[in-house]
């Protein structure tokens, strides 16, 4: 007994539908990469692209721009004084590296940096009566510059 739903002339017709969108969708596909592209923008992307993947041993990595990865300057007396020296302190985002943090400086204060060390700050267990809670944890980069380089905050 041959029931019409396993016929298969029926199914070679619904296939021949499918392969038809798939031929529309590489028609849309063509007709997008047909138009015409700021090539400066793609150039820029493409050379941080590169400089990012060498910065990484080839890996691909998340990075933030870079005014979002200096998240605040800290300033506490500690860090006035060593201000004076030629050495800032930042809080970065989680996620920053001495090498991202290095370029953040560079093209947001117009100075290039000697040296960047990263420290992480665990954030305290803390009470509020009788619940339990904790503050959160915080990356800080402090930026050494050379001597007579200052950043304005």
């Amino acid at each position: 007994m041959a029931f019409p739903f396993f016929n298969k002339e029926k199914n070679d017709g619904v296939k021949s539908k499918k392969t038809s969108k798939k031929e529309e969708v590489l028609e849309l596909r063509e007709e997008k990469t047909d138009a015409p592209k700021s090539n400066e923008k793609n150039e820029e992307v493409s050379a941080v692209q590169e400089l990012h993947t060498s910065e990484t041993g080839g890996h691909k990595r998340f990075f933030v721009q870079d005014h979002k990865l200096l998240i605040r300057p800290v300033v506490t007396e500690k860090a006035l004084i060593e201000n004076q020296r030629g050495t800032y302190l930042f809080e970065v985002a989680p996620n920053a590296t001495k090498l991202s943090v290095k370029k953040a400086i560079a093209n947001v204060y117009g100075v290039m940096p000697i040296s960047v060390n990263i420290l992480r700050r665990k954030g305290k267990e803390v009470r509020f009566g009788k619940v339990k809670g904790k503050r959160k944890d915080e990356k800080r980069a402090i930026v050494t510059l050379k001597k007579g380089q200052r950043i304005e905050l």
